[in-house]
Formats: C-alpha cells, sequence, structure tokens
C-alpha cells in the first residue's frame, strides 16, 4: 500500500492565528487526524502494494478489501508522521509552536512533554524542513541580483593554535 506522501507545509498553519484557535482545532487525537485528512495529508484511500486492489479505512489503519489479501496498514505509514508516537494532537501543537518560534522550554511547559521527546521532536522536524529545502527548486540570483555565499566551519579553538578544526560546516547565502 502506498499512502500519501505529502507533507504539512507552514500555509497549512497560515490561517490559525490563535493559540486558543490551535488548542480548539488539536483538542484531541481523533480532531488532529481530521485536521490531516481534511488538508491531504493522510490520505481516504490507498492502493494496497501487495493485490493493488483499494483499501478501506478502518479506525486508524487502512485495510485491503479482498478476502484473500486482507492486509493492514496504518494511516501514518509513508506521511511525515510515520517514526513519531507521539499523539497526533501534541505534535501539531508542537509543530505551531515551533513555527511562531517558541522555545524549548516553553514547548515543555506548554504541551507537558519532557525534553528527550521535544529534542527527537526537534532533530525530525529540522530533518523534514532540510528535506523540503532539499526538494525544492529554487532559483538564487538572476539578472541584476548580486548573490553572496559563504562557508564557515564553526568548533572549538583549543590551545589558540591553527590546526584542522572540527564541527559543523555551515553554508550561507544573502
Amino acid at each position: 500500500m502506498v499512502p500519501s506522501t505529502e507533507t504539512i507545509s507552514i500555509g497549512t498553519f497560515g490561517n490559525l492565528s490563535s493559540v486558543d484557535e490551535i488548542s480548539n482545532l488539536f483538542r484531541t487525537s481523533e480532531k488532529a487526524k481530521r485536521f490531516l485528512y481534511d488538508q491531504g495529508i493522510f490520505s481516504n484511500t490507498i492502493e494496497c502494494f501487495r493485490c493493488g486492489n483499494y483499501t478501506q479505512l478502518i479506525g486508524q489503519s487502512f485495510r485491503c478489501e479482498r478476502r484473500v489479501c486482507r492486509l493492514r496498514v496504518s494511516a501514518r505509514d509513508e506521511t511525515s508522521f510515520s517514526r513519531i508516537k507521539v499523539p497526533l494532537d501534541k505534535v501539531l501543537k508542537y509543530l505551531y509552536y515551533f513555527i511562531s518560534g517558541a522555545s524549548t522550554a516553553q514547548i515543555i511547559t506548554y504541551l507537558q512533554i519532557n525534553k528527550p521527546t521535544i529534542a527527537n521532536l526537534n532533530r525530525y522536524t529540522h530533518q523534514l524542513l532540510a528535506d523540503a529545502v532539499n526538494q525544492s527548486e529554487v532559483i538564487i540570483g538572476g539578472p541584476g541580483i548580486i548573490v553572496e555565499i559563504n562557508e564557515s566551519k564553526f568548533g572549538k579553538a583549543k590551545y589558540q593554535r591553527d590546526h584542522r578544526v572540527e564541527g559543523a560546516l555551515i553554508l550561507g547565502g544573502v
């Protein structure tokens, strides 16, 4: 079965202006799941990868309708949420706070999620954003536009000596 591979874009949250609106919209995991279906992030029907028949959504999983197959696949599979074990309502609230620029400490307080879970969500979100940037075909520069690109490596200086710096390589552009 090949479920929808749509991802959440920042525009998904574009019309949501307040924390109260977010709290009401994502009050339960069921409401959050309905939001994801309405936005087209979760698919209502998928094709069975084993037999090619269409499946039926039953609860939180798809089930093949052919008697000889009856394959079950989670609705989260092949979506941005496939590896996340946190309830969907908290994930969507987390994404809203993340996009809004809330600090990790604030998100921990708002959502009552422990620090390691937030760290995992941060890593996963950064990876999703990096993948989205890599997949986009944005052209930088153009006629009459000057583009400056710089490369830097950040690491800890040791003994105030010149040596190979261990650390993260950062590319930036203006």
